[in-house]
């Protein structure tokens, strides 16, 4: 019946969509098809045991730690010495990409390994150890209640994976529900690009920081239209969003800089809004700064070897100019295909190649949506707007400079390591800057909703389906 009505509820819509894009996103893609999806795996299910802070070994540049032994390898199960074996002396392995599959077919043989508990080895996973564990809390669940019927390594991974995208979906929903309706087309389209659906549906933690994101900003616009002065329940959730967001991936704690939006009346005068907002970012950054002192160990050694991350802070403080020249020059050079990338032209491991004209069509429909609907009832501000374009710059800088330090050799004249799904938290920002207040009522009418709806949907079905044919 809501079908029908000529105003749909975007909420509902959203539902939908995301059922039926996650029962294809489910055979698209295979297992450890997402980058780095194994050692997100072994991070989940360390604290699913309780390992919250990864262990370090100096003397061979390692941090993870002691995972269950995995049993039930094919004798084929390694062909190349491009990698190293799970078989001989050492049972784990340092190098665990080699467990990322290609396609559906070499999977089948992974249905087989199952973890052995009575024998235990170091797993290193030195980068993804650097997470605070909050990041992998929604896969741990899944791993710990699948870990109370079976050993299985495909049954702990899409236990997680199913969590993580349901928790998702969850938060999309919240987050469509509650934004103002000028927003509600732009947190649809965003919420369900081919990017942010393929990392809903892994245990990297990029997606449930997406969907974060777009639950806390969504909060603040709506915080903000209503005008009234905010419930302790409502300041509990604020604060609780802001905790969250400054335990997710360390790059993204300016992302909370988003609840300066909010106006006085929102707490009830001036000084309390200078409190309240000044308790939040001091609460943001020491949650921060606490993780960042537990886990200082680990960030001793979560480079790859061709790093020097002290020498490159070093570099970057006494040369400023000469980083931003060498952003500037990054940019230049890949910035289309991190925009590419982002908007779903290359998924899984770089090697799922989606048509340029899908992808184009895609970002289309994103521009569209950000330039649809109307009914807002409050102005944003020019000092709003830099501030918002200032924040997304700024977390260019910040991410790029993170990169910069941890993968890129000394003094490189670019920056290695940036990929297009990194920036995908701040597209909401930037539409909030960028984009009309007052937008076009194109798709206030129910045909237009209709049209918009089906293109949305087929065009992220299209692109589903043919990054599916490249791994069955």
């Amino acid at each position: 019946m809501w079908l029908r009505q000529t105003a749909w509820r975007m909420e509902r819509v959203f539902l939908v969509l995301y059922l039926v894009l996650g029962l294809l996103g489910g055979a698209a893609f295979a297992p450890f098809q997402a980058p780095d999806e194994i050692g997100h795996l072994f991070r989940a299910c360390a604290v699913a045991e309780g390992q919250l802070v990864a262990e370090v070994r100096p003397e061979t540049h390692e941090a993870g730690s002691f995972q269950p032994v995995l049993a039930g390898w094919p004798a084929d199960a390694v062909q190349t010495d491009e990698f190293v074996p799970l078989l001989g002396d050492r049972a784990w392995v340092r190098h665990i990409r080699w467990l990322s599959c290609s396609g559906w077919q070499e999977a089948g043989s992974f249905w087989q390994l199952e973890f052995d508990d009575s024998r235990r080895e170091f797993c290193n996973i030195p980068t993804l150890a650097l997470y605070a564990p909050v990041n992998y809390a929604v896969p741990a669940a899944g791993i710990m209640l699948a870990g109370l019927f079976t050993g299985k390594l495909m049954i702990f991974l899409y236990a997680g994976r199913l969590l993580n995208w349901l928790v998702s979906g969850i938060c999309l929903y919240a987050a469509i529900r509650c934004v103002p309706r000028r927003w509600q087309w732009l947190w649809l389209a965003a919420a369900l690009l081919p990017m942010n659906l393929q990392e809903y549906f892994s245990l990297a933690p990029d997606g449930m920081v997406f969907a974060l994101s777009a639950l806390f900003l969504a909060l603040v616009l709506h915080w903000r239209e209503q005008g009234r002065r905010l419930s302790s329940g409502s300041l509990s959730v604020l604060y609780g969003m802001v905790a969250m967001l400054a335990l997710s991936k360390i790059v993204y704690l300016p992302l909370v800089l988003t609840a300066l939006l909010l106006p006085q009346r929102c707490f009830g005068g001036v000084g309390r809004r200078r409190l309240h907002l000044a308790a939040a970012g001091l609460l943001a950054l020491a949650l921060n700064l606490l993780w960042l002192g537990v886990a200082a160990h680990v960030l001793a050694v979560s480079g790859p070897p061709w790093s020097d991350p002290a020498a490159q802070k070093s570099f970057i403080l006494h040369e400023p100019l000469v980083y931003l020249g060498i952003l500037a020059r990054t940019f230049a050079g890949w910035g289309w295909e991190f925009l590419f990338q982002m908007l779903g032209g290359e998924l899984g491991w770089f090697t799922i190649h989606i048509s340029p004209y899908l992808v184009a069509a895609c970002g289309s429909l994103l521009l569209l949506a950000g330039l649809a609907g109307n009914g807002s009832q409050w102005r944003m501000e020019r000092a709003e707007r830099i501030g918002l374009l200032l924040l997304v710059l700024g977390e260019t800088v910040l991410v790029s400079a993170a990169l910069y330090v941890q993968w890129t050799p000394l003094q490189s004249p670019v920056i290695n390591g940036i990929q297009g799904r990194y920036f995908l938290p701040l597209l909401l920002p930037l539409g909030l800057a960028l984009l009309p207040l007052d937008g076009w009522d194109g798709l206030s009418g129910r045909w237009g909703q209709r049209i918009f709806v089906s293109l949305l949907g087929l065009m992220d079905a299209a692109i589903l389906l043919q990054a599916a044919r490249q791994v069955i």
